[in-house]
Parts: C-alpha cells; structure tokens; sequence
C-alpha cells in the first residue's frame, strides 16, 4: 500500500477548488459522474518514473502498471469508491482503493491509494489525502463546522469497530470481562469519537466494553482514508446511478 500511496504525493499540496455551487447541494449535481470525479482526484497528479497507469471504465477504474528494471510488469487495478456523508449530502469522501488479491505481487498495494480525497461542493474544496497527511485550505468557523461533519463520519466506521473489535485487529474486550462475573450480565461495546485531526486525517476515538458498573476501556486511532476500504465505502458506478434513478440516498456496502 506504501507504494502505490507515494504515486499520489506529487498531486498539489494545496486543497483543489471546484466552481461555486448553491449550499446543500448534492455532490452528484456539481460531480454528476465517475469520470468527473476521477478528474479531480487525479488533478495535478503526475506518472512515476517506476510506474504508469491509466483510467478506464469511464473513470470507474485506476489500472497501474509497473516498470522495474529487471522485473517483469504486473498491473494492480484500483477502484473508486465512495462514502456519502447521508445526513450531509454535499460531502463525500472518495478515491481509488486496490481490493484484496491472492496475487502475493500485489499484497503491498492492497487498500487506499494515493488518490483520495474529502470533497465538500458546498464549501468549495477538494481536499487530497495522501498516506499520512489531509491537505485543506479551509479556515475559521467553517472549518470547524466541517470537522463536526467528519467526524460524524468517523463516528459510522467506530460503530463498525464496536460491532466487531476483532475484525479490525483489537482486542475483545467482552471475553475478558466475563471472566470477572460471578452472574452472566448482558455485555455492550461501544465506540465514541474524541477528536479528529487535520494534518494527519485521523481520528481518536474510545473503546469502553460494559456491564452494568462493570467496565474495561481503551483508546485507539483510525485514518480517514480508513474508511474507503469498509462496508461504509460503494462502488462510484453505484453512487452515481442511485442519482439517476431517483434514489438520493446510497447505502453502503462492498462492491
């Protein structure tokens, strides 16, 4: 994944600027296809000696091909995804993410690229996402007002944590507490957001596991770019046909 997310670090530092649009608006009428979307994902962004690549699929595919001296070349295919903000429609986060292969070449690529990005056509902003660093220019009162907007976001994908910490690497903390039991009581996880954090595009969030006065917690960090590789994240096709078809609200799920 390393590898591949260096590809979009010569994308602009800057946040990129889309044309004005009417506030709540959906994304879907500034952004009304993959292909659009694609263009301002991969704006600036410039091929790497070592590598090429290529948007098919009317930008519903990112195809990288690699040209390392004495190796063969392989392709690693991405796809968009996106994740819709349902309660704020003119936010969405979205960029290409390489799908789990049993191909051992591509084990390395596996996850969110290097063309990511927080889009909000309200506010005017593409925001890119590199491996480390979510680059955005917007300052002040609506920045503030936009972090609250993510983190809602974040808050969906820590609901996906507290259903099943295991899944995402963590302890579960429930088979721990029932040890201390004399009673068998009803066991609950959940998983708040504390905070997020710009320069790093991550959030901090806690863990409690709890039985009635009895409770075991935990803190832990997650990227936002995260949340492209999980059941919150669909495929760009879907998103933008639920438009088409009158649908305005895209439900997640894998592709």
């Amino acid at each position: 994944m390393e590898r591949f997310s260096s590809l979009g670090k010569s994308m602009n530092a800057a946040a990129l600027i889309l044309c004005v649009v009417i506030a709540g608006a959906d994304a879907r009428e500034t952004i009304p296809t993959a292909a659009k979307l694609s263009e301002l994902l991969l704006r600036g962004a410039e091929k790497s000696t070592s590598a090429d690549w290529e948007i098919i699929d009317n930008g519903a595919t990112l195809v990288y091909r690699t040209k390392l001296a004495g190796e063969e070349p392989w392709k690693v295919v991405a796809r968009l995804r996106v994740v819709p903000c349902p309660e704020h429609p003119n936010l969405i986060l979205a960029g290409y993410v390489v799908p789990p292969s049993e191909d051992k070449r591509i084990e390395g690529y596996v996850g969110p690229t290097g063309f990511c990005g927080l889009i909000d056509v309200d506010r005017n902003l593409v925001a890119p996402i590199t491996q480390t660093t979510l680059h955005c220019s917007i300052q002040g009162k609506p920045r503030l007002e936009l972090s609250k907007q993510i983190e809602q976001l974040g808050q969906s994908y820590a609901e996906l944590i507290a259903a099943d910490p295991k899944k995402y690497g963590l302890n579960d903390f429930s088979e721990i507490l029932k040890l201390q039991l004399i009673d068998p009581r009803p066991i609950k996880t959940t998983c708040e957001i504390i905070g997020f954090h710009w320069n790093q595009g991550s959030f901090d969030y806690r863990m409690w596991t709890f039985a009635e006065d009895h409770r075991m917690g935990a803190s832990y960090t997650f990227s936002l770019r995260d949340l492209l590789a999980s059941e919150l994240a669909i495929p760009a096709k879907q998103y933008f046909e639920e438009k088409k078809s009158g649908n305005g609200k895209a439900e997640s799920g894998a592709e």
